[in-house]
């Protein structure tokens, strides 16, 4: 889209020199995104769909939905581990299960369904055929000032982020617990 000699930019600068370049916006949002679900417990719920990379609308949707269906997800995976006979689909849905029944990963999906729920809007209004510049401009601040607030309030709002993992977590019958951290991890991660 941004090459210098047949891309759009190009062609736009030749009939309109003072034009300005900008980044497309879905496409920073999707790197956005793209670098958040690099996490590992994120990561795992991605590899349990087939997702386009470049849509990040469909890993929105994919991950709210993942989210709501969550405890009908763990009772077929329980189901299929109990009455499945021991097969491959047996010992995969004893591993999926297993899974995303950690604490950081129960706490990961509550976290990233909390801040997706900001950038849904976000990421469908860069997507639509109807872009206005100062439009997204807009409801880009927007969702970076409901973000700030975030930040601002953190202890609020992880206060009721966390209360919904315990409810989550006391539904599938698991310990929320702080995974073990070794010294070395610590510094890497400073």
């Amino acid at each position: 889209m941004s090459g210098q000699i047949n891309g759009v930019q190009a062609l736009i600068l030749k009939e309109q020199p003072l034009a300005f370049y900008t980044h497309c916006f879905n496409h920073s949002l999707n790197l956005c995104l793209s670098k958040a679900c690099k996490v590992f417990t994120i990561k795992i719920k991605m590899e349990l769909l087939t997702l386009c990379e470049t849509r990040w609308i469909e890993w929105h949707d994919a991950l709210i939905i993942f989210k709501e269906l969550f405890l009908y997800i763990i009772e077929t995976l329980d189901d299929y581990e109990n009455n499945g006979s021991k097969s491959d689909f047996s010992s995969k849905a004893v591993m999926y299960g297993s899974a995303i029944r950690k604490s950081d990963h129960v706490v990961s999906l509550e976290v990233v369904v909390f801040i997706f729920s900001y950038t849904l809007n976000l990421s469908q209004v860069f997507q639509s055929k109807q872009q206005d510049l100062s439009k997204a401009l807009n409801d880009v601040v927007t969702v970076r000032e409901s973000l700030e607030s975030i930040r601002r309030d953190v202890d609020i709002n992880f206060k009721n982020i966390f209360s919904e993992v315990l409810k989550i977590a006391s539904k599938i019958d698991v310990d929320i617990k702080i995974p073990r951290v070794v010294a070395n991890k610590i510094k890497e991660q400073m």
